[in-house]
């Protein structure tokens, strides 16, 4: 946000860019918008919407000049009936028969002074307004009529910038104005901005002037400017970071900052070029990147160490290895629920609330006394219910970030609460009897549960030691070591 206040002091960012592109969203609200699945439906409520809004903005202009006339009596007469009111609050319930008396040509004062004003009002503003707003809330009323006959749509609270009015939440009849503030105070605007974005990306209008007043045309304006096959900084940013899901790094390691404070391009020339493959051959196709990069040589790489790589690149920028990476907390919550033959893979739904809940005066969010049985409960993480105020403490000791943050790279840690968790987590305990139920200790279920936990044999040693642990410890402890193994934990 340094450009709120000033010319951003490293990049090409002007203090207007700010502005102009705050003023792209300065119609959208959030509120319940409504939802149309037939789309025959959604074109004729938008249609109606759309009439709406012109008789709106005719409307409008004939309101305010019946709410804002204005003379001298009139402010005089504003100022005795507020000072009336103010009294009338003060007396209360009456006393005696004086307050009683008094509080009744107060009130009587009151009324006489607002017919008195209503008429000087009406005065200013004359017959043939109000004949005019009558017309127009007239064609509102049909409009209105013409709306109700359509089914009814679902609320979705999203952003809108037609909702109906709540007191003096309402709509915008046209996105409010953004004013370029002097050093980011809103007490001191300056010239009115226009809808656009940055003006550093060579090649692309940096202004939107075809927008005009409709705030759908001032985000569809920004969207075509994002995605326009010349912005090469969009482009540049998408490969990046699906380079860094793979990788554990972008090939520039500040995937939020392309700036000049951000991290050089380990590889330059490869960046230009994938950028350029996933823009003219893929077609933006997300599908095609991931094929392209798990494809690779450079993925298909071990991690192991070597001495003379590491005398060369001891921070492995350059990849002569592949970087070993812990699971991340949800892809681990997965492999545990889908090694224990346990994980639900339904797609699509509402999210499921895995704690349990109690609505007190202070809402209660408690994980540990979540029946584990609930319906739901063992689909994918990405379907779980998220409360920002109190996390998953188990996801949570496992470097989850906190979904209320935008987090351009996952931090890792490892700590010995990390090792505790995945060991005596009654999660965790859980699934490692649900595996041991999966496998039959009397039929080769040692190496079974190593073929599912690990992806591969076990060796004789491993066969005779983990057999040797299972006989005297059982099956379920067996397959929580299986869990806690650096094989089932990191990605080689």
């Amino acid at each position: 946000h340094c450009a709120r206040c000033h010319d951003h002091k490293f990049d090409p960012i002007p203090q207007r860019d700010y502005y102009n592109l705050q003023a792209v969203f300065a119609g959208v609200d959030r509120a319940d918008r409504p939802f149309d699945d037939d789309p025959a439906v959604y074109a004729r409520r938008r249609m109606l919407l759309a009439e709406k809004q012109a008789v709106q903005r005719r409307l409008q202009p004939l309101l305010d000049k019946v709410e804002f006339a204005t003379s001298e009596e009139i402010k005089a007469l504003d100022v005795r009936i507020q000072d009336a009111s103010l009294l009338l609050a003060h007396l209360g319930a009456p006393k005696n028969a004086a307050e009683e008396a008094e509080k009744k040509e107060l009130e009587a004062r009151r009324v006489a002074d607002r017919a008195k004003r209503k008429s000087l009002v009406d005065a200013i503003v004359g017959q043939e307004t109000y004949a005019a707003i009558g017309l127009l809330e007239q064609e509102l009323k049909a409009i209105d009529g013409r709306m109700a006959e359509l089914p009814k749509p679902r609320l979705v609270y999203a952003a809108a910038s037609y909702f109906p009015r709540a007191g003096n939440f309402r709509p915008s009849l046209e996105p409010r104005a953004i004013h370029v503030l002097d050093r980011g105070n809103v007490r001191a605007p300056k010239e009115e901005a226009t809808p656009g974005a940055l003006s550093c990306v060579e090649g692309l209008p940096a202004r939107f002037e075809e927008a005009g007043q409709d705030e759908g045309a001032r985000r569809a304006a920004l969207a075509r400017w994002l995605t326009h096959r010349d912005n090469v900084l969009t482009w540049r940013s998408v490969v990046n970071r699906v380079w860094q899901h793979h990788f554990g790094a972008g090939i520039v390691d500040s995937a939020n900052d392309f700036g000049r404070m951000g991290g050089k391009p380990s590889h330059p020339e490869l960046l230009d070029w994938l950028a350029l493959w996933f823009r003219d051959e893929a077609g933006g196709s997300l599908k095609q990147l991931h094929r392209l990069i798990v494809t690779s040589a450079a993925y298909k790489q071990s991690s192991a160490h070597r001495d003379d790589g590491a005398k060369v690149d001891a921070e492995n920028r350059l990849l002569w290895r592949m970087n070993r990476m812990r699971l991340d907390a949800e892809a681990l919550r997965d492999a545990m629920l889908a090694v224990a033959g346990k994980l639900d893979l339904t797609m699509g739904g509402p999210p499921v609330r895995m704690f349990f809940f109690k609505d007190d005066h202070s809402p209660v969010y408690d994980y540990a006394r979540f029946d584990p049985a609930t319906p739901g409960a063992n689909r994918r993480s990405i379907y779980r219910f998220l409360v920002r105020s109190v996390p998953d403490p188990f996801m949570d000791r496992l470097d989850c970030p906190d979904p209320s943050v935008l987090t351009a790279k996952r931090s890792t840690t490892i700590t010995a609460i990390q090792a505790l968790a995945v060991w005596n987590n009654p999660f965790v305990l859980r699934m490692a009897k649900e595996f041991a139920a999966r496998v039959d200790a009397s039929q080769g279920g040692v190496a079974h549960a190593v073929r599912l936990a690990l992806g591969r044999e076990a060796t004789l040693t491993e066969q005779a030691e983990y057999e040797a642990y299972a006989k005297k410890h059982g099956m379920a402890n067996l397959c929580r070591v299986l869990f806690n193994t650096n094989e089932f934990l990191f990605v080689d």
